[in-house]
């Protein structure tokens, strides 16, 4: 049963059963660090379980804010009733108590939990360092490496992002992401970039939005209870997209149809989106699901830009799989500008492009996508 569910649900994850028995008494502990490798009293931390995949399918639970840290609020949301909370002693030490049945999903499998803490900002930050790990229960007693809050100085500008690297003492890199978030109103991912210090993108990517900023880096630690994934993540700032909005702001689009090939030239006539959410400007607002009595999934959207023009960079978010960036100058006849993977991605067709209408295609289809927003420049 439970490996009839777990290839039901999806190919691409595996599910490890759990070697814990339900009433088996579980206890997680660890020692949290301060930048300067210090240990951290009194802080508060907070061990939340991921999404189990038999759980999502049957609708059970909920999944839990990013990293775990909703549930350091206090007091916390609904949502965190089953998350368990701790603070560290004067030697920065934690120690959380479980069952078995606790850390197991509804098909016996090992389910993923995400320990996370955080300290308060400083001055000129919007929210304090953080650093969480990721990891599956095993044994009764699951000790975590210590856990090293990082605490660099992240200077922005429009299109770059600069930081101190990370102290090898953290362990092996896995790799950097420089992530802007929208205000906390509308606390959608703007925008990402990976790799090293400096990262540097094409600053019309954030448009006109306001937020935070920071940067974390992955790092993959072995333990005596096996691989544990931490992810150290700077103080974030504020920023201030200076772009300003794009030219496809608030312009109408239409979607089509799985048989709209390519070419255009058979298919699904494409059929307008009242109102078009991906050009609204807003990142957390995604495309809806198809109009009443749909018989096809939709798998393109394209905006009209109302006349034919030069087209230099086109910003999609939400895309699912690898999407297709096509221009046309009628709606019918398409010719690709580029791919993209991710969930944000850029494309800048090649020079001298003019189109009037341009659109991102997924084979995967976009109704139960997060497709937010295609942005024309």
């Amino acid at each position: 049963m439970a490996v009839a569910l777990c290839a039901a649900v999806v190919l691409a994850t595996s599910c490890t059963a759990s070697r814990l028995s339900p009433d088996d008494a579980v206890r997680v502990s660890g020692r949290l660090l301060d930048e300067a490798g210090r240990p951290r009293a009194g802080a508060r931390v907070a061990l939340v379980k991921e999404v189990d995949l038999g759980e999502a399918l049957l609708g059970v639970t909920l999944a839990v804010g990013t990293l775990g840290l909703v549930c350091l609020a206090d007091p916390p949301p609904a949502i965190c009733a089953k998350a368990k909370r701790a603070t560290t002693g004067a030697d920065g030490r934690f120690a959380i108590d479980l069952r078995g049945r606790d850390t197991q999903g509804l098909v016996g499998t090992a389910s993923r939990f995400v320990l996370s803490t955080s300290a308060p900002p400083g001055p000129g930050e919007a929210a304090g360092p953080l650093v969480a790990a990721r990891f599956t229960i095993q044994t009764t007693a699951r000790e975590l490496p210590d856990l090293r809050l990082w605490h660099p100085r992240l200077a922005v500008a429009p299109g770059r992002a600069e930081w101190a690297p990370l102290d090898p003492g953290y362990g092996p890199l896995d790799g950097y992401t420089v992530t802007y978030a929208g205000e906390p109103s509308r606390p959608a991912v703007v925008w990402s970039v990976g790799g090293p210090s400096p990262a540097t993108f094409d600053p019309r990517s954030l448009e006109d939005a306001k937020g935070t900023v920071a940067v974390a880096a992955d790092v993959t630690q072995q333990a005596a209870g096996g691989r544990v994934q931490v992810t150290a993540r700077s103080a974030s700032v504020p920023f201030a997209g200076t772009a300003g909005p794009p030219p496809s702001r608030g312009l109408p689009c239409t979607a089509s149809g799985a048989s709209d090939t390519a070419s255009g030239a058979s298919g699904t006539a494409a059929t307008p989106v009242a109102p078009c959410t991906v050009t609204d400007g807003d990142f957390a607002n995604m495309l809806a699901g198809p109009p009443p009595g749909a018989t096809e999934v939709r798998t393109a959207v394209a905006v009209d830009l109302g006349r034919s023009r030069a087209v230099s960079l086109v910003v999609v978010r939400g895309c699912p799989g690898t999407c297709v960036v096509e221009t046309s100058a009628d709606g019918r006849a398409w010719a690709a500008a580029g791919p993209g993977t991710g969930d944000r991605f850029a494309v800048a067709p090649r020079a001298g492009t003019t189109a009037r209408w341009v659109r991102a295609r997924s084979s995967t289809g976009l109704d139960v996508s997060r497709l937010a927003e295609i942005s024309v420049w």
